[in-house]
C-alpha cells in the first residue's frame, strides 16, 4: 500500500492569500519500494461537503495517466479573491491500489486592483524619525465568526498586533522588493487573537527599506451566518497614530529605543487605551501610494531561526564589554538589562575585532551598525531590534549610567526556509568549510539573496560566497 503525504498548492501547506490565478500542486508518497504512479486525479471544490464526496464543481482533472506529482497546474473555472477551495488528490499505482490525499485548503487572496478599498495613510511629513503606531477600536458585530483575515501593507516594515498581542513569529515585514515594481502584503488570520468586544488593532511601522512608513491595511471577519464585516485604512475614521519608544531606526544604521517612553502608551494595542489629541496621537492622513502592484507575500516569512545564547563575554573596562557568538550571523543581540532610568546601553557590531580587542567597523563605510536601548528604570527589561538587522561576529555593549546586562544572546534572522539536506565528511576543515558556506547562503536570504548583511549595500546581487569561503578556509 501507499500514502500520500505533504499535498501543497503553490508548494504550501493550506496557504492563505495566494494570488496566482491558477495554482499549481505538488505532493509525495510514503510507499513501498518499487512503488511507481500510474495515475493522478485533482479535484477541486468550493465547499467541503462537496470535496468530501468528490465533487469537482471548481475543477476535476479525471483521471491523468502520469507519473508527474509536482507542477501540476489548475485549470478550473476562474478564482475569485478571498475565495477558500478545497483540494484532494487521488492517485493509483501500478496494481491499480488507490490513495487519497488528507483533504487541503487554499485561500486566494486580493486578485485585482478593486479589492484594494482602504488608503495608503501615515502621520504628517514633518513627525521625523521614529517607528509609528497605529491602532483602532473595532465595532464587530457579535455572532459567531468562521474567519477573520487581516490584509496588511505596511512599508517599510511592519508588526501587527490585535488586542496587545503579536499575531504572527514574522518579523521584517514585508519582504524587500523594488517598491515602483512590486510591493508585498501580508495576510494573517486573526480569529484566534479576537476577544469579542471591542477588539483592537495595533500596527508597528518602521523606516525598514521603504525609507519612509505607509500603511494600507484591510480587514474581514467572514460570520457563520453568511454575512461579512469589514474595515479598512482611511484618514480619521478612527484610525489614529502616533510616535513609539522606537524614536529612531534604519535597516543599516541600527535602532534607537527608548524605553521612558513606554509610560505614554501603556496597553496601546488594546481597547483599555483610549488615543487623543492630549495625548500626542493624530487622525491618520492621507499619502502617496507606491507605484508598484500589489502582491501577496507567498514565501518563507523572515523569523528568528537560531537563538546563540553560549556568547562569550570579555570586559573591555568597567562599562564597556565584548562579546563573541563564535560564528558570523545576520540578526541583532537580545539583551536583559536592569539599573536606573536613563540609563544607556549602546551595542555596535562588527564581523572582526581590531589589535586593541575592539569591534572593528571599518569595513561597514557609513553604515552605523548600532542599537541604543535606554531604560525605564525599576527592574528587569528585556529589548531585542525590531526593524533593522546586523552582520557580525562581536558585539560591543557600552553601558552610561548605573545598569548592568543581565543576559546577552545573539538571534539569526532570516527566511524560515526548511533545511532539506546535510554534509559530513571524516575532514572537519571541509566540513567547517561547508557550515561556513550554509551560514553565508542563509545570512544573506532576507526576501531576496543579497551581498552581504554587514554593510551599508546588501543589494540584490547574491552575495560573496566565494570571498567568505576563501576567508574561512585561510582561518582554520
Amino acid at each position: 500500500m501507499f500514502k500520500i503525504i505533504d499535498f501543497k498548492t503553490d508548494y504550501q501547506t493550506n496557504p492563505i492569500g495566494i494570488d496566482n490565478p491558477n495554482p499549481t500542486f505538488n505532493w509525495k508518497y510514503q510507499a513501498y519500494d518499487g512503488f511507481t504512479q500510474a495515475s493522478y486525479r485533482i479535484i477541486v471544490s468550493s465547499g467541503i461537503e462537496k470535496i468530501k464526496s468528490k465533487q469537482g464543481d471548481l475543477w476535476d482533472s479525471g483521471e491523468v495517466s502520469s507519473s508527474s506529482q509536482a507542477g501540476i497546474i489548475y485549470q478550473g473555472q476562474k478564482l475569485k479573491s478571498r475565495q477558500t477551495c478545497f483540494v484532494m488528490c487521488i492517485a493509483k499505482d501500478n496494481n491499480n491500489n488507490i490513495a487519497c490525499s488528507d483533504i487541503a485548503t487554499f485561500e486566494m487572496g486580493l486578485l485585482c486592483e478593486e479589492d484594494w478599498k482602504g488608503k495608503w495613510v501615515s502621520i504628517p511629513v514633518n513627525f521625523q524619525g521614529s517607528a509609528l503606531y497605529f491602532r483602532k477600536t473595532l465595532d464587530i458585530p457579535q455572532k459567531p465568526i468562521k474567519r477573520a483575515r487581516a490584509y496588511i501593507c505596511g512599508l517599510g516594515c511592519h508588526e501587527l498586533y490585535m488586542n496587545g498581542k503579536k499575531v504572527s513569529g514574522g518579523v521584517l515585514n514585508p519582504a524587500v522588493t523594488e517598491y515602483s515594481k512590486r510591493v508585498y502584503y501580508c495576510v494573517y488570520d486573526i480569529k484566534n487573537h479576537l476577544i469579542g468586544k471591542e477588539d483592537t488593532i495595533g500596527i508597528i511601522l518602521g523606516h525598514g527599506w521603504f525609507g519612509s512608513r505607509a500603511l494600507l491595511g484591510q480587514l474581514y471577519i467572514d460570520f457563520e451566518d453568511g454575512g461579512v464585516w469589514e474595515d479598512h485604512t482611511a484618514n480619521c475614521c478612527g484610525w489614529w497614530v502616533t510616535g513609539s519608544p522606537i524614536v529612531d531606526n534604519s535597516i543599516y544604521g541600527g535602532e534607537v529605543y527608548d524605553a521612558r517612553l513606554e509610560e505614554k502608551y501603556p496597553d496601546w494595542a488594546t481597547s483599555n487605551f483610549k488615543p487623543g489629541w492630549e495625548k500626542g496621537w493624530l487622525y491618520t492622513v492621507l499619502v502617496s501610494a507606491p507605484s508598484g502592484k500589489k502582491e501577496s507575500q507567498n514565501i518563507e516569512p523572515i523569523e528568528v531561526i537560531e537563538i546563540v545564547d553560549n556568547v562569550r563575554s570579555k570586559k573591555i573596562d568597567e562599562n564597556t564589554f565584548l562579546y563573541d557568538v563564535g560564528k558570523n550571523i545576520a540578526g541583532w543581540a537580545s539583551v536583559t538589562v536592569k539599573g536606573d532610568k536613563g540609563s544607556k546601553i549602546t551595542i555596535i557590531y562588527g564581523e572582526d575585532i581590531d589589535k586593541s580587542g575592539r569591534v572593528n567597523q571599518l569595513n561597514l563605510r557609513s553604515a552605523k551598525a548600532r542599537d541604543i536601548y535606554i531604560l525605564k528604570g525599576g527592574g528587569e527589561e528585556s529589548y531585542a531590534p525590531r526593524f533593522t538587522y546586523h552582520g557580525f561576529r562581536y558585539a560591543e555593549a557600552k553601558i552610561e549610567g548605573n545598569a548592568k546586562i543581565l543576559r546577552f544572546e545573539a538571534q539569526r534572522v532570516c527566511n524560515a526556509v526548511k533545511r532539506i539536506g546535510y554534509f559530513h565528511t571524516s575532514d572537519e576543515k571541509v566540513n567547517k568549510l561547508h557550515e561556513m558556506a550554509y551560514l553565508t547562503e542563509t545570512n544573506n536570504l532576507h526576501g531576496v539573496m543579497t551581498d552581504c548583511p554587514q554593510r551599508d549595500e546588501r543589494f540584490g546581487w547574491l552575495n560573496d560566497l566565494v570571498p567568505r569561503i576563501y576567508q574561512t578556509v585561510n582561518n582554520i
